[in-house]
């Protein structure tokens, strides 16, 4: 989006108003601003879901799972 802005001729910005570009721009940014933590959120719960596995897995079948890792 910016770079689309940047990169606009001068006649774009004398046919468009500012408040609709600064409009654009921020439901774009409030778009971004609302996804983010849910998307972070659901990482770091993969994350240590993947680290809990892991760990009961090298409980459980502790031979085996250290010659899995380690060849």
């Amino acid at each position: 989006m910016h770079y689309c802005i940047f990169r606009a001729p001068m006649s774009f910005f004398d046919a468009t108003p500012s408040g609709r570009i600064f409009s654009r721009a921020s439901t774009d940014q409030s778009a971004v601003d609302l996804k983010t933590p849910y998307q972070v959120a659901s990482f770091a719960f993969s994350m240590i879901q993947l680290l809990g596995i892991i760990a009961v897995m090298s409980q459980v079948a502790y031979g085996r799972f250290s010659l899995f890792l380690f060849q």
